[in-house]
């Protein structure tokens, strides 16, 4: 009977090594590759959210929703005033490398909790939006036509708002873009501080800590009020012209004297502005 001849142990080695350098050399372009899709389908859902307005405004004499809560008769959220427009399609409000929610529906801790900034605000039990909705972007919340009772409520500005798609220089007037709430006032103080960590949650007076989400190595896409998106580097997140009255030579700026160490190291070797 003829013998048939396996692999000597040292021929395995061989064949396992070669295996292991192919996929050292094979994943981190298959991680880039899908980085970069992720980033493509990103800039497609921010532009379909300015259709999204587009048509709201044109329905509305121009004008943006009332915006901040359903507590008020005459206010909605941003996925309230666009849900007619864009079918109530939960992905589209999600960037692609963020869509898990931090919270179920009975108000516990959903799989997106504590994966900031790769996790999706919602699912809420009812009680701040409507019930289900979920989403990784935000709207800056400048655009919108509060009523004076919403303001008064808020407690900004009216004068800052811009309240119309249809404005001068619109091309460097934020819409929306990657975000941990669902919407942000940024101003142009030193109190507006980034984040200390990549992951920090938002909270406190800094609304650059909702914003400024490090999903698309350094930059992130951000959709203007003329329909031009862009990707953003993150420090130049503080240069846009967020509301009427926001300078955007700030003290977060190269133009407003930033000091490199004022930065949080996480972000003090990125591109400045």
């Amino acid at each position: 009977m003829r013998k048939t001849r396996g692999f000597t142990l040292i021929e395995l080695l061989v064949v396992i090594a070669i295996i292991a350098i192919l996929l050292a050399v094979l994943i981190p372009s298959l991680k880039k590759a899908k980085q970069l899709v992720q980033a493509a389908i990103c800039g497609s859902n921010l532009h379909q959210w300015h259709i999204v307005f587009k048509m709201y405004t044109q329905d509305y004499n121009d004008s943006f929703h009332a915006g901040w809560g359903n507590s008020a008769p005459e206010s909605n959220w941003w996925m309230d005033a666009g849900r007619q427009y864009y079918g109530d399609v939960d992905k589209i409000r999600c960037c692609p490398s963020a869509t898990l929610p931090e919270y179920n529906i009975d108000g516990s801790a959903g799989p997106g909790m504590g994966k900031e900034p790769f996790r999706a605000w919602g699912i809420d039990s009812g009680s701040f939006f409507r019930r289900g909705d979920y989403g990784s972007y935000g709207i800056n919340g400048w655009v919108e036509n509060p009523t004076p009772r919403i303001e008064q409520a808020v407690g900004f500005d009216g004068r800052k708002h811009w309240r119309n798609m249809s404005i001068p220089g619109s091309s460097n007037v934020p819409l929306m873009t990657d975000a941990q709430w669902i919407d942000f006032w940024p101003e142009d103080t030193a109190n507006q501080r980034p984040p200390n960590t990549m992951n920090e949650r938002w909270g406190g007076e800094s609304h650059f800590v909702r914003l400024c989400q490090n999903r698309h190595n350094e930059r992130q896409d951000v959709v203007f009020l003329d329909g031009s998106i862009s990707k953003v580097g993150l420090k130049q997140l503080w240069t846009l012209k967020w509301h009427r009255e926001y300078n955007t030579a700030g003290p977060w700026t190269s133009a407003g004297g930033v000091r490199l160490d004022a930065w949080p190291l996480w972000m003090r070797y990125f591109r400045d502005y």
